[in-house]
């Protein structure tokens, strides 16, 4: 296996741009965006008033959210600190709120752009790391010579980099000396979808965006905000994706492909980090999207604290294949879901890494691992879902500051242990455990940090029977367990 990297194209004017910003600390982030705004770095896109003005208005409000002491992240007056806009809500105020309202209402940052539709359009944005994907894929397209490794792996890279240096902090199992002073762990997973245009080929338009993050969450504090952020999601995606395969109740009745697959436990559409990235490559017809095309990076490749540099070897291998949601927005847009998925073959062949590693092997800076007990699950795990130890990462997740521990300890539940996980082909979003003192079987939503019980059936056997059946022909009952609070 060539241990060549792949040489990496020039970018938004810079002939090394992605090795030479990979490391950037925030004030040099934010110096090198402001620059872009002026029309001082950027490439010619920056060059053109439209695009400066754009970039300007959404440089101001990645501002006022970030580190240290954004206007609206340290907000006085709407405690506590949160990396989205947001004003109190009047009915939590008056104590007139109900238990399944928020404290805060979401303040909506509207932005027009085009990018790979026919047309521009109006849409909502809500926090920095959405945002700083707005603002980067203003600056393209790429060029016609552009690929998933010289060009867009490599993006998407800097891209979740930038993000864990402007807002929220790592996390807690990664044992990093400064994990950072945000709200919130960073986002679980980001996302480039590109199309090329034209034929033959003249330009290759991308986006980028990253899954729901940017706060705690704490619902003894804020209420159900996690709900109303996750409604505001799923609403911006379902008006704005001309092909959808959900209709607008899809959100309460919880029927998403995901939530589906343990009737009602998981995440709805409009979590993901395709989210943005679908609604400004999905054109209005399937003949229109067969060239789509995206990767789906797991945060975990930057695990490591003292990771300075582009490592296309250790990145490759935390790219995921997309979640039961986006397989079905991509196969209702016309696109194939092939152009979509990891390709750790294709890795393997051309240099950039051999199998996904496990989270622990690319860890370095982790502590040791505490040797967690893996619960022995006799019954095979559901189709679609590994219970293969180097997938499990039992210590890993369930460790001491494992993330799945410290999800299941704010629900109340101290002896989790690990059963089943999504495969990394479909998601890698969704961990089935048990709890050893009680033995009830749980599932823990990666991406959205959510835990679910399984109320019915609820001894494993029945539960796995019930996900192996048809989509739709279950009938098991879950529920979302609240926090207990401090």
């Amino acid at each position: 296996m060539s241990a060549t990297p792949t040489p990496l194209l020039p970018a938004f004017g810079e002939k090394d741009f992605f090795n030479t910003v990979f490391d950037y600390n925030r004030d040099q982030i934010v110096q090198w965006l402001e620059a872009c705004s002026k029309g001082e770095k950027g490439g010619d896109r920056t060059k053109i008033e439209e695009v400066k003005a754009l970039l300007t208005q959404v440089y101001n409000r990645i501002i006022v959210l970030i580190l240290p002491n954004g206007q609206q992240f340290r907000n006085p007056k709407v405690k506590p600190d949160s990396h989205f806009p947001r004003q109190l809500d009047p009915k939590w105020v008056n104590k007139t709120a109900t238990p399944n309202e928020a404290k805060f209402i979401l303040l909506s940052l509207p932005s027009k752009y085009q990018g790979a539709l026919t047309a521009a359009i109006t849409v909502s944005w809500w926090n920095p790391y959405d945002l700083l994907g707005l603002f980067l894929s203003v600056l393209g397209p790429a060029g016609v010579g552009a690929t998933k490794k010289n060009f867009f792996l490599p993006l998407c890279a800097v891209y979740a980099k930038w993000c864990s240096r402007l807002a929220g902090r790592a996390d807690g199992r990664w044992g990093w000396a400064t994990p950072g002073l945000g709200e919130g762990v960073w986002p679980f997973m980001f996302n480039i979808t590109w199309r090329p245009e034209g034929n033959p080929v003249t330009a290759i338009y991308f986006f980028l965006g990253s899954s729901t993050a940017g706060d705690q969450w704490k619902e003894n504090l804020v209420g159900q905000w996690r709900a109303r952020v996750q409604r505001s999601r799923f609403n911006v995606l379902y008006g704005a994706l001309p092909l959808k395969p959900f209709k607008q109740d899809s959100f309460d009745k919880k029927n998403s492909p995901v939530e589906l697959r343990t009737k009602g436990a998981g995440q709805c559409y409009g979590n993901c980090a395709e989210t943005y990235p679908f609604i400004f490559s999905i054109r209005g017809t399937v003949d229109a999207n067969r060239n789509l095309q995206g990767l789906a990076l797991q945060k975990e490749f930057m695990s490591a604290e003292n990771l300075k540099a582009y490592d296309e070897s250790q990145v490759w291998k935390k790219l995921y294949g997309p979640c039961g949601n986006c397989s079905e927005i991509i196969k209702c847009a016309g696109a194939s879901e092939k152009n979509f998925a990891p390709n750790y073959e294709e890795a393997k062949q051309t240099g950039a890494g051999s199998k996904p590693e496990t989270t622990s092997q690319v860890a370095t800076a982790m502590e040791e691992p505490t040797t967690t007990p893996a619960a022995t699950a006799a019954t095979a795990a559901p189709e679609g879902w590994s219970d293969k130890a180097e997938d499990l990462n039992v210590d890993y997740y369930w460790g001491t500051n494992g993330s799945g521990a410290e999800a299941a300890k704010r629900v109340g539940l101290t002896n989790p242990q690990g059963l089943y996980i999504v495969t990394r082909e479909r998601g890698g979003d969704q961990y089935i455990f048990k709890d050893g003192t009680t033995g009830k079987i749980y599932l823990w939503g990666m991406l959205t940090d959510e835990i679910y019980e399984f109320i019915k059936p609820t001894d494993l056997d029945s539960i796995v029977a019930q996900m192996n059946l048809p989509v739709g022909k279950a009938t098991m009952e879950t529920k979302q367990l609240d926090d207990v609070g401090e």
